[in-house]
């Protein structure tokens, strides 16, 4: 009766203490995998709730929760070392604590009333892989075999064909002319009101008929004697202005500057000093400065009336100038203009310049379709600029053979100088891709301008298509390897950096393709070091992606291992950016497992197996080797705990059991080992000893002496394992047989020595035994069993003074 009342009591106060909540939790359950913890937390009914992470700890929040009395918490496991509940306010929230950080967590809603908390749980390499990956300087950023495949290799265009980068690379090449300015007819002075055309009679028909046929000598002589014979001050000033103009169009550009610059000076704010300043600038614009000239032309526009015939000119020189001086948009609002009316040949004009717009603005069919116009000829023929970009639009539309006749017309030009040599090359390129000139006959077309203009950007360049030639024609590595060479020289002599990119990469392709990997990554390491972001840029790290590869495999095979770690510390960008495969990061990782830096090796493997695909079998056992060789002797266990679970079946099983053994061995953790110790035993050398160990430090000394009966092949230690295993089992005679045998290099020298004592005392032989005992304190001083050989030298000492 009094059980009753009291258990009455207590459910009367819980109930009047879940009336005050919105929720009871009636039910806890768990179910844990390998990698996997579920908790299923069933509800009368569903309370608002949310999910905290902090570290290795995760908080669960239920609202206006309390825990009921059947929810009990689960018991630690091996992945949560505490669960417990904590009660704020009329809040409930149930807070575990993780033994390593999680790797994700949900919460879902599996009914109305239940709640399933799912913990991916993490790992000792998964706490510790940030670390780990800071450590490897940049190497372990990638992605592994989540390869990034968007990579420069992958969508180059030269991947399965290198060779055909030789054809079909074409580089970006502007041949820089000068913008001529266009002249008025001849002479000026038929613009100087208010005589306007009649002012040209000052000249005799004979002269002004030389004048219009560009026939300036026979001007510049009677000139003088005119200007000289004329009593009329008006007609010499006229005459001055004529004599001027002859001066700068005949290329006297000093003495027609001078000329000019008298008039004005003499007779300023006159119409004559306004054209005098109008020629003044044609000069300036042809031999100082065309920024100057299209800033003051301006001024001389405003001076002039529109109704002057004149004005239609400066309205075109006033384009011209914006494009000489690159004013691009200045250019543009001025074609734009319809309210000025032009002469036939100024339309013309205009519309070339409307073409050279759009060829400057890299707008090419535009220009094509601008240019392409067979009455504008004339126009082109005194325009060397617009004659050009004619040309080069011919080139970009792969227009070869009109491309190549433009060209040679363009070859013509007085006034090209350092330009002649690219203009002759880009002939030679238009030649050769019409068809026109086979590999010989192009090769020799290309040394001939290479010949002729050696030091120039077109000479250059000749010769660099001239190897092109050359390798496309070769059969052998040894014929590639020598043009790679070749082109080496050009890259590194050449200033102008986008032709010394070409020649480098050239190079290191050449190298590439006579199967020279080293010589090739080497080149592209100095293209890519002194040239920074070409445009060969990323081609460049496309061939490096293709070579790295090639070149590690070959130092692999031949256990270059140092120059593997050379090479691929080199390219932590690429890592870095998920560019390289798995393969050669695992080749990586064994270089440094060659080398004793087990470290190293441990990472990367790691990073191997974190970031490669899903649960990758084969990875575990070079990761294993390499960590306990590192001395990380925990991760060592956990790695192995978790190929167990994930390949029960998998053929490395037992070399990783055993593994896991030496592990819980150096850890101090015999007990473990032998739970681990496979059985049945495996009859390899190495299984047995550790067996061995296992059973030595277990105490299993009988199972020692079995398995070295067994053994064909002893290793160091299992001599002492034997005499020690003896000497525990009471045959101590035997013991100390073996125990002699143990040589002074080994690690159980020491405790060896104190049983050859020990046996000895216990046989009456104190002498011996003393000699034993000194002979430890001298070998083996710093040892513990040095220590004990001491005292019972000490002890033998006083028993001798005893007896005395």
């Amino acid at each position: 009766m009094k059980k009753t009342t009291i258990t009455t009591t207590f459910l009367l106060i819980f109930l009047s203490a879940v009336n005050s909540f919105s929720a009871l939790l009636q039910e806890i359950n768990r179910v844990e995998q390998a990698q996997t913890i579920k908790l299923y937390l069933s509800f009368d009914k569903l309370p608002a709730y949310s999910l905290d992470q902090t570290g290795r700890r995760i908080d669960l929040i239920l609202e206006d929760t309390i825990l009921g009395p059947r929810a009990k918490l689960p018991h630690p496991g091996e992945n949560v070392i505490r669960y417990a509940p904590i009660k704020s306010n009329n809040n409930l929230t149930l807070s575990l604590g993780l033994r390593y950080l999680p790797e994700k967590q949900a919460i879902m809603v599996a009914s109305g009333k239940q709640l399933i908390l799912e913990i991916t749980t993490g790992s000792l390499y998964t706490k510790s892989f940030k670390e780990l990956s800071r450590q490897l300087d940049g190497l372990s950023q990638g992605k592994g075999n989540n390869l990034n495949y968007l990579t420069p290799l992958s969508t180059s265009p030269y991947r399965y064909n290198w060779k055909s980068f030789f054809s079909e690379y074409q580089p970006e090449i502007k041949i820089k002319l000068p913008v001529s300015i266009s002249w008025p007819p001849f002479p000026m002075v038929q613009f100087l009101p208010p005589m306007f055309a009649e002012n040209s009679a000052l000249l005799p028909k004979n002269l002004l008929n030389d004048g219009k046929n560009n026939k300036w000598p026979g001007l510049l002589l009677a000139l003088p004697g005119l200007i000289e014979k004329s009593t009329n001050p008006l007609e010499q000033r006229k005459l001055a202005l004529i004599y001027g103009e002859v001066l700068a169009r005949a290329g006297r550009y000093e003495e027609s500057y001078r000329q000019f610059y008298l008039i004005q000076k003499s007779y300023p704010k006159t119409f004559l000093a306004t054209l005098a300043h109008y020629l003044l600038l044609h000069v300036q614009a042809d031999n100082v400065d065309k920024f100057l000239a299209d800033f003051e032309i301006e001024q001389v526009a405003n001076r002039i009336p529109k109704s002057n015939p004149l004005f239609p000119y400066i309205f075109i020189n006033q384009i011209e100038l914006a494009l000489g001086a690159d004013d691009l948009a200045k250019m543009n609002t001025l074609l734009l203009q319809d309210n000025i009316g032009l002469p036939a040949d100024l339309e013309n004009a205009k519309a070339v310049r409307q073409a050279d717009y759009w060829h400057a603005i890299n707008q090419p069919i535009k220009a094509a379709a601008a240019y392409n116009i067979a009455s504008w000829e004339k126009v082109l023929t005194k325009q060397p600029y617009s004659r050009n970009g004619f040309c080069d639009t011919l080139f970009t539309q792969k227009k070869y053979s009109k491309g190549a006749n433009c060209y040679g017309k363009l070859a013509s030009y007085s006034n090209l100088k350092d330009s002649l040599s690219m203009v002759l090359y880009r002939r030679a390129s238009c030649q050769e891709k019409a068809g026109r000139l086979k590999n010989q006959t192009a090769r020799l077309a290309f040394e001939q301008v290479a010949e002729a203009f050696p030091n120039q950007e077109g000479g250059i360049r000749a010769r660099l298509r001239s190897y092109d030639l050359a390798i496309t024609a070769a059969k052998s590595p040894e014929t590639m390897g020598k043009i790679a060479g070749q082109y080496l020289e050009i890259a590194e002599k050449e200033p102008q950096r986008d032709v010394s990119e070409e020649a480098y990469f050239k190079g290191a392709l050449a190298f590439y393709l006579a199967g020279e990997n080293s010589a090739c990554l080497k080149t592209l390491k100095k293209m890519h070091s002194s040239l920074q972001f070409g445009r060969l840029h990323e081609t460049g790290q496309a061939l490096l992606l293709e070579a790295i590869p090639k070149e590690v495999q070959r130092l692999a095979s031949e256990k270059k291992y140092k120059q593997i770690i050379i090479i691929l510390e080199q390219n932590k960008e690429s890592f870095a950016n998920g560019w390289i495969d798995d393969q050669v990061t695992k080749e990586l990782a064994k270089a440094y497992y060659a080398l004793g830096l087990y470290q190293k090796a441990h990472q990367v493997f790691l990073y191997l197996l974190t970031n490669g695909p899903s649960h990758n079998e084969t990875i575990y056992l070079p990761l294993i080797h390499s960590a306990y060789y590192a001395g990380a002797y925990i991760r060592v266990t956990d790695y192995c705990r978790r190929y167990q679970i994930f390949y029960p079946e998998g053929k490395d099983y037992r070399e990783i059991r055993l593994y896991m053994c030496k592990a819980l061995l150096a850890l101090g953790r015999n007990v473990a080992a032998l739970q681990n110790l496979p059985d049945p035993l495996p009859q390899s050398a190495a299984a047995q000893k550790i067996a061995t160990k296992v059973f030595f430090y277990n105490g299993l000394y009988q199972k020692v002496l079995d398995l070295a009966k067994k053994r064909t092949n002893n290793f160091p230690e299992s001599l002492f394992f034997q005499a020690e295993s003896l000497w525990q089992l009471g045959n101590r005679s035997t013991a100390y047989s073996l125990f002699q045998q143990i040589e002074k290099t080994s690690m159980y020298n020491g405790q060896s020595l104190y049983r050859q004592a020990e046996f000895l005392l216990q046989n009456n032989q104190e002498n011996r035994a003393r000699r034993v005992l000194q002979q430890l304190t001298e070998d083996a001083s710093e040892t513990s069993w040095a220590k004990l050989a001491q005292q019972e030298l000490v002890l033998l000492n006083i028993s001798e003074m005893g007896k005395e």
